[in-house]
């Protein structure tokens, strides 16, 4: 069975520890399941952010105005792709803040491998977030995401299993099965509506770092 969570658009989000400070880092993040409408609305997929001071470190938005998918990466804003419909779907995110590049796949289509101002580091300390960043900007009502990976420098750092975690009622937590960095709920419902049960489904995901980086060098 395929689980996710579902964003209400309006102030729900979930939260789990720091990255840590990227400045030196590559980062790459996949997310499978995921349905975004980016064309009617604002609001980030996953983000770490600075409390109360704006500054993104890291984060993958749909753009105010136009809903493009955009990143923010230490403070540096870049388009990646136009506004699109998401449909149950893996978007793979990298950002290599050393080579100052991204690779954006989704449903295995690259919408952008190239060069970004990826920025410095400014957000060291702070949380990572599923549907919001500091400060606002929640996902669009609708919005879910699955099962999710995180590498940083090509190993393996956080494994947030959507399908094995707990799926009834009470607060929303995510387990996370590399270090117990669970993802829990901020303002989401506990009587089990935030779960979706996709049914059964297969993903594969492509992990091999050096093919896509040989395309970038």
């Amino acid at each position: 069975m395929a689980w996710v969570t579902e964003a209400d658009g309006v102030n729900d989000y979930m939260s789990s520890a720091t990255l840590g400070d990227l400045t030196a880092s590559k980062i790459r993040v996949v997310s499978e399941h995921v349905t975004w409408d980016t064309t009617t609305a604002v609001g980030y997929l996953w983000s770490q952010a600075a409390p109360s001071s704006g500054l993104r470190e890291f984060g993958l938005y749909a753009r105010p105005g136009s809903g493009d998918l955009n990143i923010w990466a230490g403070g540096s804003d870049s388009t990646l792709a136009s506004a699109m419909v998401i449909s149950d779907e893996t978007v793979d995110l990298t950002i290599d803040y050393v080579a100052n590049t991204a690779i954006l796949i989704i449903g295995g289509v690259t919408e952008f491998s190239g060069s970004v101002s990826a920025g410095t580091s400014r957000a060291s300390g702070t949380l990572l977030r599923f549907f919001a960043r500091e400060g606002g900007y929640y996902a669009s009502s609708g919005t879910q995401i699955g099962n999710t990976k995180v590498y940083i420098n090509n190993v393996l750092t956080r494994d947030y299993d959507f399908d094995g975690s707990s799926h009834t009622a009470g607060t929303v937590t995510v387990d996370e099965t590399i270090n117990s960095s669970d993802s829990t709920g901020v303002n989401m419902p506990t009587d089990g509506s935030a779960w979706v049960n996709l049914g059964s489904s297969v993903v594969t995901v492509t992990t091999d770092f050096d093919i896509r980086y040989s395309m970038l060098n």
